[in-house]
């Protein structure tokens, strides 16, 4: 998914520093962000990700500016410490800090960082109220109808999911993710054709997007297209060679045409991803706060 566009803060403001550090001996390793302040939500990926590593070997800790606090984007640091916390389940602290950014005068590109946080938290309903909020500062916001649009999905809201793709689209009308969503709805319609077409018209325009691509090959392998769900999957490999999902599909188009090898070797890949991927996730706990 393409994060809104990362300029929220003041060039001349300095990013907070923070380190990855092992607990059993104390090890840091220094995440140097200084490098990065026009763009600091790569800051917040670097943290975001290095915390999903197994809290029983590590930890994202949030260190002291080197100067005074002020230096330190609010915002910047409230966002990485409350996806660190919940990408280690800390789901109570995590809504703690979000609520109390709530209440702040946060510009629409930072209304949109928390509504997404939210997202990924699954609180469907404070994620909408976020990216509403966002269009009430700026109603020519794409981004946030798109966001918007994800959450309903997945709050299983199918027709206002709809409205807000189509609300993105009038905005960007070639925007590939805003197309993709529609796709999504289309799915979980029961439309297939619809969502075939939306697919191909995203990979007229962007024929590197992955997605697209994997999406239109799962398609035609169910219908029985083999031959062309495998021109479709291969792109889409290409494109996203370290998502796991994409070499499970391939290698099951390859086997429907028996090239075992081939299927072997996409089988191989698949496991080899699966498992780096399920020692990079740590469980969420099964109550929300």
């Amino acid at each position: 998914m393409t994060l809104p566009h990362p300029k929220l803060f003041a060039a001349t403001m300095r990013p907070p520093s923070f380190i990855i550090r092992r607990p059993n001996d104390g090890t840091p390793l220094s995440l140097d962000c200084s490098a990065i302040s026009a763009s600091p939500l790569f800051a917040c990926r670097i943290i975001r990700n290095a915390s999903a590593l197994s809290r029983k070997s590590w930890q994202a800790i949030p260190l002291t500016p080197r100067r005074a606090p002020c230096w330190a984007p609010p915002i910047l640091a409230g966002y990485t410490w409350a996806a660190s916390l919940s990408r280690l389940g800390e789901l109570t602290q995590a809504t703690q800090i979000l609520q109390e950014y709530e209440k702040s005068d946060l510009s629409p590109d930072a209304i949109l960082l928390v509504g997404q946080l939210w997202t990924d938290m699954a609180d469907y309903a404070r994620a909408v109220a976020s990216f509403l909020r966002a269009l009430d500062r700026d109603p020519s916001l794409a981004r946030a109808h798109y966001f918007a649009g994800l959450a309903q999905l997945r709050w299983d809201h199918t027709n206002e999911a709809l409205e807000e793709f189509n609300a993105a689209l009038k905005l960007t009308p070639d925007d590939p993710d805003a197309k993709i969503g529609l796709g999504y709805v289309y799915l979980q319609q029961n439309k297939q054709t619809e969502a075939k077409d939306i697919f191909r018209s995203v990979i007229a325009t962007h024929p590197e997007n992955g997605n697209a691509h994997y999406q239109l090959g799962k398609l035609l392998l169910n219908a029985g297209n083999v031959q062309e769900a495998v021109t479709e999957l291969e792109a889409a490999a290409r494109a996203l060679p370290q998502t796991d999902y994409v070499h499970y599909q391939l290698q099951a188009a390859y086997r429907k045409e028996s090239r075992t090898a081939e299927a072997d070797r996409e089988l191989q890949v698949y496991k080899e991803l699966k498992a780096k991927n399920r020692q990079l996730t740590v469980p969420r706990p099964m109550e929300r706060p």
